[in-house]
């Protein structure tokens, strides 16, 4: 599903809702800009695995989409932000989406 597709059915008042495929975690050092990464404990990753539970992100959950944003850069990817019951609305970057979700 293309991020046009989920801006459409949000415009229409329908709920979208993902699943994560992969281990993942929520990741950033302001609330208001968290966003998903992977979960590993490889020494390459990019960002460290966080060691609390809360912020951990299972195959099998489902996130239900909030919105869809553009980019805020010339050349940077667009996002979506999602929620949970557990989590605050976090941002998943479009570049991240084929790696951690399935569009239900």
């Amino acid at each position: 599903m293309k991020l046009s597709q989920i801006k459409n059915l949000l415009s229409l008042g329908k709920t979208v809702n993902i699943e994560i495929i992969k281990n993942a975690q929520v990741y950033g050092h302001h609330v208001d800009k968290m966003f998903l990464t992977n979960r590993s404990k490889h020494y390459l990753c990019p960002y460290p695995m966080l060691l609390d539970p809360a912020s951990h992100l299972n195959p099998g959950d489902t996130l239900q989409v909030l919105e869809v944003h553009k980019p805020n850069t010339k050349y940077g990817p667009s996002c979506i932000l999602v929620e949970n019951d557990s989590h605050k609305p976090f941002y998943i970057l479009q570049t991240e989406l084929k790696r951690f979700v399935k569009f239900k």
